[in-house]
C-alpha cells in the first residue's frame, strides 16, 4: 500500500482521544474491572493476565521477540473490529492479518536498530509524559485508565510501545532512510525515472453515493459539475469547492496512481483521455462518480515530495520478507476456537 509508513501514525492520537472522551463522559465511569464478555478470555478485564504470562515470547520476528502481550491486542483488536462489522473471519484469517501487521512493526524496529534510529532520550521522555497525562485525566474524572485500556485489549506498555511507534519510531527510521547521505535509498535520476514511469497522474473530482445523497442525487451533482466545467470553470477551484474526497482538493498537484490501483472503470476512463483532457461524462462505480482529468507528470514534484516515500515502501517491502519467523512450541495452545487462553501459557 502507497504510504503505509504513515498509514498509522495518527492512529494513536486518536485512541488517546476516545479514551479521553470516555473519561469525560457526564457519568463516571466504573474503577473497578468490568467483565464485558465473560466467554471471552482473553477480552475480559479480569482475565487479563498477570505480567509473567504477558511478557511470554510467542514468536520471533527476525531479532525481534513478539510477546503475548503484544500478540494479544493485536489479535483482539483484528477480531473485535471484523465482529463488530458482522464480518466472519476464520482464525487462520486473523492470524494472517496480525502476521502482516507484526512483521511491519518488526521490520521497523529491526531498521532502527540496524541504523541507530531508536527513539532519543527526548522522545522517550514525551512518550512518558503523554501517557501520564492521560492517567492524570482519567484520575481527574474518577476512573481509571488502565481498565478503559484493557477494554480494549490494551496494557500501559502496549500503549507507550504503540504510541512510541507511530508517532516517533516510523519518521526516525524513514528519515534516516531518505537522508542521501547514509546511502539507504537509491536517489539517482536513473532511480527516480524508472519509479516516476510506474505511475499516472490524474486530477479527480468525487461525487459519492451514500446515506445522504442516492445515486440519484449523486448524477445530477456530477452532472451540476460537468456543466461548470463545460461553461469555462477552472477543475482546480470546482474539485476544491465540489469534490467529496479531501485528498482530491489539492487538485492542482494532482494524484498519482500506479495501473490496478484505481476502480477498473475510472483507470479505463483515464487511459482514454490525452494529457489536458477531462470526462465529458462522469465515471459511475458501485460508490459514486469520478470526474477525471488527465495532466503531466511533474517530475520535480514527484522526485522532491513522492519518491522519498514511494521508494522507502519498496526498500521495506523487500526487507520484510527477508525476516524469517519463527513460532514457540506454545504458539497455536493458545487458541481455543476464536479465543485467546493465556492460561495456556505458564
Amino acid at each position: 500500500m502507497i504510504k503505509r509508513i504513515f498509514a498509522l501514525l495518527l492512529s494513536v492520537l486518536f485512541c488517546a482521544t476516545a479514551l479521553v472522551a470516555c473519561g469525560a463522559s457526564d457519568e463516571k465511569k466504573p474503577t473497578g474491572n468490568q467483565n464485558t464478555d465473560p466467554s471471552d478470555p482473553a477480552g475480559s478485564v479480569n482475565n487479563t493476565p498477570d505480567r509473567e504470562v504477558l511478557d511470554t515470547v510467542v514468536m520471533k520476528v527476525g531479532e525481534i521477540d513478539v510477546t503475548y502481550e503484544t500478540y494479544r491486542y493485536y489479535y483482539m483488536s483484528c477480531r473485535s473490529n471484523y465482529e463488530s462489522q458482522g464480518i466472519a473471519k476464520t482464525v487462520k484469517e486473523l492470524q494472517a492479518e496480525v502476521l502482516d501487521e507484526i512483521i511491519y512493526q518488526c521490520a521497523i524496529h529491526s531498521l532502527a536498530d540496524r541504523f541507530g534510529a531508536g527513539l532519543t532520550e527526548q522522545q522517550s521522555g514525551t512518550v512518558d509524559l503523554a501517557y501520564a497525562e492521560l492517567y492524570q485525566t482519567y484520575k481527574d474524572y474518577e476512573s481509571d485508565l488502565e481498565t478503559a485500556l484493557s477494554l480494549r485489549y490494551m496494557t500501559p506498555k502496549v500503549y507507550k510501545d504503540l504510541y512510541a511507534f507511530e508517532t516517533y519510531m516510523v519518521e526516525n527510521v524513514f528519515n534516516y532512510c531518505k537522508d542521501e547521505k547514509n546511502g539507504v535509498l537509491d536517489f539517482s535520476e536513473q532511480a527516480v525515472d524508472a519509479m516516476l514511469s510506474e505511475y499516472e497522474r490524474v486530477r479527480m473530482i468525487y461525487i459519492g453515493i451514500n446515506d445522504e445523497r442516492n445515486e440519484a442525487n449523486a448524477k445530477k451533482k456530477a452532472d451540476g459539475v460537468l456543466e461548470l466545467l463545460a461553461s469555462g470553470e477552472d477543475f482546480v477551484k470546482v474539485a476544491g469547492e465540489r469534490s467529496d474526497l479531501a485528498e482530491t482538493n489539492d487538485a492542482d498537484v494532482g494524484f498519482y496512481f500506479q495501473k490496478g490501483e484505481l476502480d477498473e472503470k475510472v483507470e479505463q476512463a483515464y487511459f482514454a483521455l490525452a494529457e489536458g483532457e477531462y470526462t465529458g461524462q462522469a465515471v459511475k462505480t458501485e460508490d459514486g462518480y469520478y470526474i477525471l482529468y488527465r495532466i503531466a507528470k511533474d517530475r520535480d514534484y514527484f522526485a522532491k515530495n513522492l519518491y522519498p516515500s514511494y521508494t522507502f515502501n519498496e526498500y521495506l517491502k523487500a526487507y520484510e520478507k527477508e525476516l524469517q519467523i519463527n513460532y514457540t512450541e506454545f504458539f497455536n495452545t493458545m487458541f481455543d476456537g476464536k479465543n485467546l487462553i493465556p492460561e495456556t501459557i505458564k
